[in-house]
């Protein structure tokens, strides 16, 4: 069978989150607002995604097969089957098929100009997730003083830490192998990244919002507490 081309390329703005609101908490007595926040920002895996479909090689990635069972069997948090999920079945089953033909190339990239405007079945709820793959998020106050915006959050580990440090390690791996791969003019192997976030995408829940992880600054802003 003969694949189809579309543009591929992710939006350079970040879409707006599947989940419910991650609602008000409190700090160190106050009441802050929450988020959530990427571990490798969405401007590192906007840039690996397109730089790997401009490449044409996103065929046979684990990552696709990886995120198609999950979706497929509700596994992650927030995507499931919950009354309160944004993400509705339809919503998970062309993400799910679409996962499965980029994974076979059915779907493939093309930089042809008569293409420019077509995007395949289900390529929005597509980004969608792959922007907020749970995996990636944890959950913090909106405002704070230790945000390192687009690079990567390593203030983040004793949040990450308190689960087990594989999973640390996995996005610090994973911002790694992105940058190894981007840094090269031509040729390259997306392949190491993509082994990684297939292993990313096996985690189901967005790492919870915890008090004691956070302090609060003069400057009236959070921050994260080195150690706990």
């Amino acid at each position: 069978m003969v694949g189809v081309g579309h543009n591929l390329l992710m939006p350079e703005d970040r879409v707006g989150h599947p989940y419910r609101s991650a609602g008000p908490a409190r700090v160190s007595g106050r009441e802050v607002q929450l988020t959530y926040h990427h571990a490798v920002p969405y401007s590192r895996i906007r840039d690996f995604w397109d730089k790997a479909a401009g490449a044409d090689t996103l065929r046979r990635s684990s990552f696709f097969l990886k995120l198609r069972r999950g979706l497929g069997k509700g596994f992650y948090v927030g995507l499931g089957k919950t009354e309160n999920s944004r993400f509705k079945e339809a919503d998970r089953n062309q993400t799910g098929e679409l996962s499965r033909k980029l994974y076979s190339r059915d779907v493939f990239h093309t930089s042809d100009r008569s293409a420019a405007y077509s995007r395949p079945e289900g390529w929005d709820n597509f980004v969608t997730v792959y922007t907020w793959l749970p995996g990636n998020l944890f959950v913090g106050p909106t405002r704070r003083s230790d945000d390192p915006g687009d690079s990567f959050e390593k203030a983040a580990r004793p949040i990450f830490e308190r689960y087990g440090a594989t999973h640390f390690k996995e996005l610090l791996d994973l911002d790694e192998k992105i940058r190894e791969y981007l840094a090269t003019e031509t040729g390259g192997s997306a392949g190491p990244a993509f082994e990684i976030l297939a292993s990313v995408a096996r985690y189901p829940v967005i790492v919870p919002f915890d008090e004691k992880d956070w302090g609060w600054g003069a400057d009236g802003r959070a921050y994260i507490k080195r150690n706990r």
